[in-house]
């Protein structure tokens, strides 16, 4: 319940969940919002993506929430009365490679969880071909919701005329798992998250300088060498993903020379949870997926295969 002078202006959506509580808390210390970039070949207008925007808001609840902590201590999605449009920025294009300058300097600007829209927009525009940025907290969606999100806009700006339905309030992961899911889960699906830290909103204005730290880089494997890659994986007994990781792990242990001989690494791994909800609409905007965690000594004589089978022996238990 919120007891608050504000509460005339505001609407309670509903509470976070663990999951969700567990990214809001982590925003505050290291900021962690997400940007996904698509190219589209073709001109898109202005007008048409804000429209397009404007609709996604309507569809989907948790692109007119903020964060909000209530009397007794705890977070909800709530609603206010006059809901900000999601905010576009637009830029022109000026190479293939701009899009990716554009999305660090959005993964450098701080997205505040008790403002909303909690998702900003850019399109980086030419009449033949334009890239779509969007950027989200990651309290309201993860990666895979996203994509779907993607492709609602694509298709309003494809037809423009159409009308998308309403989603209802997307439910918390407690609200959605099995008990006996939910059971494997309790350790880290709890709502006991310390929040008495947090004196203010205010602790989210703090500057965080991450911009000479954020580089993207934007690479593909041709269709012969994805083709030898998952076979060597299939004959090494592991996955395209845990050999992947286990190529950032190796680099990331290179690049410091001032480590000891061995060294613990920590590797996060996000798994898609939707095959396990009672009720999901993967149209959904929401964070459906958990976090699995392993850990790694990695030396100068740690072998590639080896530390990626170890990826995979530790996800799968």
């Amino acid at each position: 319940m919120f007891l608050t002078s504000t509460f005339q202006k505001i609407s309670a959506i509903r509470p976070l969940g663990s999951n969700e509580q567990m990214f809001w808390l982590l925003h505050r210390a290291c900021p962690g919002h997400f940007s996904l970039a698509i190219k589209i070949d073709g001109n898109i207008g202005l007008s048409e993506f804000q429209r397009a925007l404007n609709q996604m808001q309507q569809r989907h609840p948790l692109l007119r929430a903020r964060i909000a902590v209530n009397a007794i201590g705890h977070p909800w999605f709530v609603e206010d009365r006059n809901i900000e449009k999601i905010p576009l920025r637009h830029v022109q294009r000026q190479g293939e490679q701009h899009w990716q300058q554009e999305v660090e300097y959005e993964l450098s600007q701080p997205l505040r969880a008790s403002r909303s829209p909690l998702i900003r927009a850019v399109l980086v525009h030419a009449p033949c071909v334009s890239e779509i940025i969007l950027t989200c907290h990651h309290a309201i969606a993860d990666g895979i919701s996203s994509t779907y999100l993607i492709r609602d806009i694509l298709r309003t700006l494809s037809n423009p005329e159409s009308q998308l339905c309403a989603l209802p309030i997307p439910l918390s992961l407690e609200e959605n798992l099995p008990m006996g899911i939910l059971d494997k889960f309790r350790k880290n699906l709890t709502h006991d998250h310390n929040t008495s830290f947090i004196d203010s909103d205010e602790s989210e204005d703090k500057p965080h300088n991450f911009e000479d730290y954020i580089c993207t880089s934007a690479c593909s494997l041709s269709k012969e060498m994805t083709a030898q890659l998952i076979s060597r994986c299939r004959h090494e007994q592991t996955s395209v993903h845990c050999a992947i990781c286990a190529s950032f792990l190796l680099t990331i242990n290179a690049q410091d020379r001032t480590k000891p001989t061995a060294s613990l690494l920590i590797c996060g791994t996000a798994v898609d949870l939707r095959r396990y909800l009672k009720k999901v609409d993967i149209r959904d905007v929401g964070v459906y997926s958990f976090a699995l965690i392993s850990s790694h000594m990695i030396g100068k004589r740690t072998n590639f295969w080896d530390l990626a089978r170890s990826l995979k022996y530790q996800l799968n238990e």
